[in-house]
C-alpha cells in the first residue's frame, strides 16, 4: 500500500510543476519590473517632479505591487492544493494500512506490534514525499534566479570599443578648459586649466561648495566634464 501511494504523490507533484513554474516565473518578472521602476524613478526624480508624474509613478508602483501579491497568492494556492491532496493521500494510506493489518490480524498473519511498526514506517517513508510541492517551488525559484544571473554575467560589457589601452601611468594630470555643471544647475567649474606633473603633491583648498569634491570625482572619472578634457599622461581620461 505505501509503495502504491509514493507514485501518486510524485505524480501529483509533477503535474503541479508546470503551473508552479509559470507562476514563479511571472512573479520574478513582476518583481524585477518593480525594482527597475523604483531605480528609474529615484534616478529621474527631478524629471518626474518636473512633469508632474508623481501620481502616474505611484499608480504604476501600486499596480506592480498588487500584481506581485496576487501572483504570490496564486502560487500559495497551487502549493496548498497539492499539500492538501498529499495529506489526504497520506491519511487514506494510513487507513488502508490499518484496515489491511486488522484483516491480517484476524487471520493471525500479523501481530499488533507488527501492525504498529508498519504504521510508523509508512508515515516516515511517505513524510519526505509530502514536501515535494514546496521543494518544487524553491527549485523553480533557484533555477530562475540562476538563469537570470547567468544572463547578467554573459551580457557584453559597456565598452564602447573606442577605449584606449593605457600604458603604465606616471601620474601627470591636466585639466584643459574644463567646465562642469550638474543637471539644471549653474556651473560648478568654469574654464579650469591646471597641470600637475608626475610626482607632485598638490593640495586644493576652498570654501564649502567651491567644487573641491567635484574636481576629485572628475579625476576619478566618476563625472564627465560638460566641456573640456581631463588628461592623464596626455591621454583623455574618458577614453581610458
Amino acid at each position: 500500500v505505501p509503495l502504491a501511494a509514493i507514485p501518486l504523490l510524485i505524480g501529483l507533484a509533477w503535474m503541479s510543476r508546470a503551473p508552479l513554474a509559470k507562476k514563479v516565473n511571472e512573479g520574478m518578472q513582476e518583481s524585477s519590473q518593480r525594482t527597475a521602476h523604483l531605480f528609474e524613478t529615484m534616478n529621474g526624480l527631478d524629471t518626474v517632479k518636473a512633469l508632474g508624474a508623481e501620481a502616474w509613478s505611484r499608480r504604476k508602483w501600486e499596480g506592480l505591487t498588487q500584481a506581485i501579491a496576487h501572483n504570490s497568492l496564486e502560487t500559495r494556492e497551487i502549493t496548498s492544493r497539492v499539500n492538501y491532496l498529499n495529506t489526504a493521500i497520506l491519511a487514506l494510506t494510513g487507513v488502508v494500512v490499518v484496515a489491511v493489518g486488522a484483516l491480517m490480524m484476524s487471520f493471525q498473519a500479523m501481530s499488533m506490534g507488527q501492525l504498529i511498526a508498519v504504521g510508523m514506517l509508512t508515515g516516515r517513508a511517505l513524510a519526505p514525499v509530502n514536501q515535494i510541492a514546496n521543494l518544487l517551488v524553491r527549485w523553480q525559484q533557484t533555477k530562475l534566479s540562476f538563469e537570470a544571473l547567468n544572463k547578467i554575467m554573459a551580457a557584453p560589457t559597456d565598452d564602447s570599443g573606442t577605449s584606449l589601452q593605457a600604458p603604465p601611468i606616471t601620474g601627470a594630470l591636466e585639466f584643459r578648459d574644463v567646465n562642469f555643471a550638474y543637471p539644471n544647475m549653474p556651473p560648478v567649474i568654469e574654464r579650469l586649466n591646471l597641470k600637475i606633473r608626475a610626482g607632485e603633491r598638490v593640495g586644493i583648498i576652498g570654501k564649502l561648495g567651491s567644487g573641491k569634491s567635484t574636481v576629485l570625482k572628475l579625476v576619478l572619472n566618476q563625472y564627465e566634464p560638460t566641456s573640456g578634457s581631463v588628461l592623464v599622461d596626455d591621454l583623455v581620461l574618458t577614453q581610458l
